[in-house]
Parts: structure tokens; sequence; C-alpha cells
């Protein structure tokens, strides 16, 4: 028998969780007694706001549990949190990071490949899970016409670390 994932005192924040991944990530932490709480523009947390990234990071300082998932096409406001999370990370065990294996050289493949090199390099106490998918089905990529993954196999993959709490630094999966 696996150990269970969480417990009621488990507290588990998700950035942009109300659309694509981090919808299907905050609705499949939903089904476990936990605290699982979202930070996204619908609820006054747009991280590309320099306010609203320092009280996501709080947040997530206070909470075992922080799914790297929200995306600024602006700016490196994702790569800023993680950062800024790895450097005083709190009481956080487990960073799980949501980035692309995109090989993309446009802005948004530059900032996943800095996302991507920030865990990386990162030695230090905190678990960090780099999940790095290919084309997943969300609104951010549907008018492209590539095979893509359902956003419940990115669930998959981040439960299949979680529940055999295996020290992986990072995943690149894609659909063929």
């Amino acid at each position: 028998m696996r150990t269970p994932i969480v417990d009621t005192t488990t507290k588990i924040l998700i950035t942009g969780h109300t659309r694509g991944i981090g919808k299907s990530i905050f609705e499949w932490f939903e089904l476990f007694p936990c605290d699982v709480a979202g930070a996204s523009k619908s609820n006054g947390f747009d991280i590309s706001k320099p306010d609203d990234r320092s009280r996501v990071v709080e947040l997530a300082r206070k909470s075992n549990i922080f799914v790297n998932n929200a995306f600024s096409d602006y700016d490196s406001s994702q790569n800023d949190v993680l950062s800024s999370l790895l450097e005083t990370p709190g009481s956080l065990h487990t960073i799980i990071n949501i980035s692309s294996n995109t090989k993309k050289n446009g802005r948004y493949g530059l900032l996943k490949k800095e996302l991507n090199d920030i865990c990386n390099e990162y030695l230090g106490p905190v678990h960090l899970i780099n999940l790095k998918p290919g084309y997943v089905d969300t609104h951010r990529v549907k008018n492209v016409n590539l095979p893509k993954m359902d956003v419940q196999e990115v669930v998959d993959i981040m439960e299949f670390c979680l529940s055999h709490k295996l020290k992986i630094s990072e995943i690149e999966f894609s659909c063929r």
C-alpha cells in the first residue's frame, strides 16, 4: 500500500488554477482531504504585477506543496516566483513546476528555457519536480494543428511522481 499523497494538514497552492493544466491539477487535489487554494487573475493574483507576485510567494512559503503553473506572456513572472521560493522556501517541501519541452526560440520558448535552467541548477532542500510536457490541449494552443495531450495526462504524471515519492527532478513528455 502506498503512503497517502496528502492529508488534512497539507497545504497546497496552485497558480493559474482556473484554466487548462492548473484547473485540472486543482480539481485533482480537491479529491483529497487537504487544504488546496488557487491563485489566479480571477481571484486577484496576477503574477505579472509585482505586488500580486509577492503575495503569491508569501502564500506559497506557508504551503507544503506549491504548483508553479501560471505563465505570463509579458515577462518572466513565473520564473521570478520560482527563484524567490528557491531562495527562501519557508515551509515548502515540494514545488511542482509546470514548464514545457518546447524548442521554439520565441518569447515563450526563451522564458521556458530560462525556467528549466533555474530548475536544473537548483540543489537545495525543496523537492523540485520540473514537468516539461509537449503540446497540451489547452486554450494556449487551441490553434496549433499538432498532436496534443489531454490535461489529465499531465495530472497523471504529477500524481505518479508524488505518490511514489520519487526524487525525479525533471520529466519531459509529449504526444506522438
